[in-house]
């Protein structure tokens, strides 16, 4: 007999935390979605009035438009148990032309849309939805937040479009993302300044003008996942974060001459960037920089200075800089390790 698996994200536990904004990051196989999507399908059929309209509707929402398709989306729903949360009315949920129904679809796959209780959207066409009325909706759904790709300005995109849906109504917004990097362009933004190392199952409160930001460090999913091993299981299971491969130095670092240095700076991000001979071959070792910036150092980073030899990107104050730095656009880079190498790689894009 196999033993039940227990998630730490309940539907309990959600509707304890009160705001306007609620992000959960954290490792895969912890429950987020299945706890969110319960919850929004819960209030979604219990609001349903005499004249089978639905008052509590919820937007599924992607990055790309390309994930929005119908049956992506519908798959979305496959883990919940339809019937169970309907008391057998509806047994499935279908998504037909990006609009969510509560349905039923019987042994030769015949489907009935029976009540409309939501819409999918993507945050590449929040500019087609701001002349558009969103009536009765209460939940905002936006999965995978966290990636290594983002659309410009996409902080203030969203804020625009949750504008669009709640209008002058209070709703809810929950952005659900594993740790896949600890960079993002919304905790810059909207200064979750202590995201980025907040502690397992704690929930830290923000304002953002005049909204409420709950970040939930959601616990992990310790070996609930079975077929991921090594770092990767780690990320999976909320450990650490997601990093791929990257090159490494053949010798240890004291063996190698240093020629120059350079601190990248990003938020409250710092890489110490050492210019090396080794072997003859001139590149770039990244590693964390964990100890103040020094006074004279050469600095890159995103904060204004009026220092000199601070830059806000990797254009070289001289002829033998600039050369240095064509090595970055060259990949001749070498890192400490994969998650320095991962993130760097992902920050540098922005200088």
């Amino acid at each position: 007999m196999n033993k039940k698996i227990i998630h730490p994200v309940t539907v309990e536990r959600l509707e304890k935390i009160q705001g306007d904004i609620i992000i959960l990051n954290g490792g895969r196989n912890t429950g987020k979605s299945y706890s969110v999507k319960v919850l929004m399908l819960r209030e979604a059929f219990k609001s349903i009035n005499k004249n089978n309209i639905c008052e509590c509707k919820f937007i599924y929402l992607r990055r790309f438009h390309d994930d929005t398709k119908d049956i992506y989306s519908q798959t979305y729903f496959d883990d919940i148990n339809i019937s169970l949360i309907t008391d057998g009315k509806y047994n499935s949920v279908i998504v037909y032309r990006h609009e969510i129904y509560l349905g039923n679809i019987d042994e030769n796959g015949k489907q009935t849309r029976d009540v409309n209780i939501g819409r999918v959207c993507s945050m590449t066409k929040v500019i087609t939805y701001k002349s558009q009325v969103f009536a009765n909706y209460k939940y905002i759904v936006f999965e995978e937040f966290v990636s290594d790709q983002y659309t410009v300005d996409e902080p203030n995109k969203l804020l625009n479009f949750i504008s669009t849906v709640f209008r002058d109504r209070k709703g809810v917004v929950y952005m659900i993302g594993n740790l896949v990097s600890r960079f993002n362009p919304y905790f810059r933004e909207w200064e979750l300044t202590g995201a980025m190392t907040q502690a397992l199952d704690t929930i830290d409160s923000y304002r953002f003008e005049d909204v409420n930001i709950k970040v939930w460090r959601c616990p992990d999913g310790v070996n609930l996942n079975k077929m991921a091993f090594g770092h990767a299981k780690k990320a999976i299971d909320g450990v650490e974060y997601e990093s791929t491969v990257q090159p490494h130095l053949d010798i240890d670092r004291e063996q190698a001459q240093l020629i120059y240095t350079v601190v990248l700076q990003h938020n409250e991000i710092m890489y110490l960037m050492e210019l090396l001979n080794v072997d003859n071959n001139i590149i770039w070792y990244v590693s964390p920089k964990t100890t103040p910036i020094r006074k004279n150092t050469r600095v890159v980073t995103n904060k204004f200075t009026p220092d000199a030899i601070t830059t806000n990107s990797f254009i070289g104050l001289n002829e033998n800089e600039a050369r240095a730095f064509d090595l970055l656009r060259r990949n001749k880079v070498c890192f400490s390790d994969n998650l320095t190498g991962t993130e760097f790689k992902q920050i540098i894009k922005f200088y």
